[in-house]
């Protein structure tokens, strides 16, 4: 899975790019941001692996996608991540290479399968991932930010999600494995089981023919069983490197 940030305000545009996303032959989850204030949240929340972005943004005048990026580039897991700027400006694609090592410039109009290429080999890039990254949930009026390396395991009972970290067990009520699983990184993370959701960080071994997961670092033997239907698609994830 790949996450992509649309930093677009115009509606039309953002449907363009979208549309254009979802040709693609991989799994993406895209992220539609109208304005700096919410693409700035959800890159802290969410790990991004491509940035589309408009230069102007909001009204004629500004360059706020070039602040953005410019502030994104000082996030240590950011400063390889590929950005390409649309933008209907000319002239400034030195600086947007120089300055802020953008992966490309697209000047509008553009054709969709010129820049369905670009995406698709941007995408395919690997990018180093040094930073950590933190996941945010909400229940019961409380946020609760929690850093995604910490996390074992997701484990579903009714309506509460009990996340298991290195430190701590947090409790979500009201909240569904779906609904969690919807914000995780799902290279990071796998759901084994209607239950259970592991991160590929803390696996110790996996017992294929006796359907066993078996976690590292916790106190104990850790065991989570592996549901029958999530059997082929935990084969995929564990060498989708």
């Amino acid at each position: 899975m790949k996450n992509i940030l649309v930093l677009e305000d115009d509606d039309f545009e953002c449907k363009i790019l979208k549309t254009i996303i979802n040709k693609l032959e991989r799994d993406c989850y895209i992220y539609e941001c109208h304005n700096c204030e919410k693409a700035y949240y959800i890159s802290l929340e969410n790990p991004i692996h491509l940035f589309l972005v408009d230069v102007r943004l909001e009204n004629n005048y500004d360059f706020s996608g070039f602040t953005f990026i410019q502030n994104i580039r000082q996030i240590s897991r950011y400063n390889e991540v590929p950005v390409i700027f649309i933008s209907s400006l000319e002239g400034y694609e030195l600086m947007a290479f120089r300055k802020m090592h953008c992966y490309d410039f697209i000047t509008k109009p553009y054709k969709e399968e010129d820049i369905q290429e670009i995406i698709e080999n941007a995408l395919s890039l690997k990018a180093s991932d040094t930073g950590s990254s933190f996941i945010g949930f909400e229940t019961g009026g409380i946020y609760y930010p929690i850093e995604t390396n910490s996390i074992y395991y997701l484990e579903a009972n009714r309506r509460t999600v009990y996340v298991h970290t290195d430190s701590d067990i947090i409790e979500l009520s009201g909240k569904s494995l779906k609904e969690c699983y919807k914000l995780l990184d799902k290279h990071m993370f796998c759901q084994v089981h209607k239950s259970y959701i592991i991160s590929r960080k803390y696996i110790k071994k996996i017992d294929f023919p006796k359907r066993t997961i078996y976690i590292k670092n916790k106190p104990g033997t850790e065991k989570i069983i592996i549901g029958v239907k999530y059997k082929d698609k935990l084969h995929e994830w564990l060498y989708d490197i």
